[in-house]
């Protein structure tokens, strides 16, 4: 009875869309040698095949028995991914197929409803309908709602849309500094001064949430770094911003990872990150040629040659 219950309440998470990672792991409990065995692969490979993830349900349909009723669902999942066409399929299963696509007129609506605001240049419909469908697609496809996160950022940019309901909105879909990160990138070539704020508060986010390794914090000073070579010349306005930004920084790192030696008493925000950078990284110092004067060019040292790299941040 508790095992009927725990593929229950699994299979009616991922069919109706509520993000419960607890009742997948539930599902845990279920061994192999159990009759219900064949219904927890069904329900993990439904989630996966919302996702997106499509490795992930072939290899759970793979596990799921032949003679298990569970197997003509595994049927239907492949025939809606596109990998093995459904013929002649009975009146089930065109009922499941009907049930999973139901939210297709929807995201069609929803993608009409964006280019036409974007035909008319209607800024407030543009972001409220692309809101729209980024909430839609996050418990399901997180990574396609990134996607197209990013891409509206982008889009807004080039229209010179305001930015200020996608960064309040997407804080709430995606979380602080997961949207910091999404905004660092989506300016990372076309801005990239603007784009190392969004950066060292992406990072400063992550320590403060105590979820982020050394490695991924080397990443970060990594993009960052780069990403200040890139900026010819510095105003007064980003100078201020990287001054208050970088003490918050050195504060955070100081809590968190005591063991790597700073020099607190560097003002110098250019010369701190690079010194955080060698530090990080396990490297010497790096002779640093700079000029702090405000509006004047700086030239950060060069990262190229240096032979240990830190490892590349997921960005899809």
């Amino acid at each position: 009875k508790k095992e009927s219950q725990i593929i229950i309440d699994a299979f009616e998470a991922v069919t109706n869309g509520m993000e419960n990672p607890g009742v997948i792991e539930a599902m845990d409990e279920i061994e192999e040698d159990s009759p219900l065995i064949s219904w927890k692969y069904v329900t993990i490979a439904i989630d996966a095949f919302y996702r997106r993830d499509f490795s992930r349900m072939i290899s759970n349909l793979d596990m799921v028995e032949e003679i298990s009723p569970a197997k003509r669902i595994g049927t239907v999942l492949m025939h809606l991914a596109g990998i093995k066409t459904l013929v002649n399929p009975n009146k089930h299963q065109v009922h499941f197929i009907g049930k999973v696509l139901k939210e297709q007129p929807f995201f069609k609506d929803i993608v009409q409803q964006i280019n036409s605001a974007l035909e008319a240049d209607a800024e407030d419909l543009f972001s409220e309908a692309v809101i729209l469908a980024v909430r839609e697609l996050k418990s399901k496809q997180p990574v396609e709602a990134e996607k197209l996160a990013l891409w509206s950022i982008r889009e807004a940019s080039a229209r010179d849309f305001s930015q200020t309901y996608f960064l309040k909105s997407y804080k709430q879909i995606f979380g602080n500094a997961e949207t910091l990160k999404l905004f660092a990138i989506a300016f990372n070539s076309t801005e990239p001064d603007l784009a190392v704020l969004f950066w060292l508060q992406s990072l400063i986010a992550r320590l403060k949430n105590a979820d982020i390794s050394l490695e991924e914090t080397a990443a970060y000073i990594g993009i960052i770094v780069a990403g200040l070579e890139k900026t010819e010349t510095v105003d007064e306005d980003f100078l201020g911003a990287m001054n208050s930004l970088t003490l918050k920084l050195k504060q955070d790192i100081i809590l968190h990872f005591s063991f790597i030696e700073l020099d607190s008493k560097e003002e110098n925000p250019f010369i701190f990150l690079n010194k955080l950078k060698n530090a990080v990284y396990g490297k010497e110092e790096e002779k640093l040629s700079e000029k702090s004067d405000i509006g004047i060019s700086v030239k950060l040292a060069d990262t190229e040659k240096k032979k240990k790299q830190p490892v590349q941040l997921d960005l899809f």
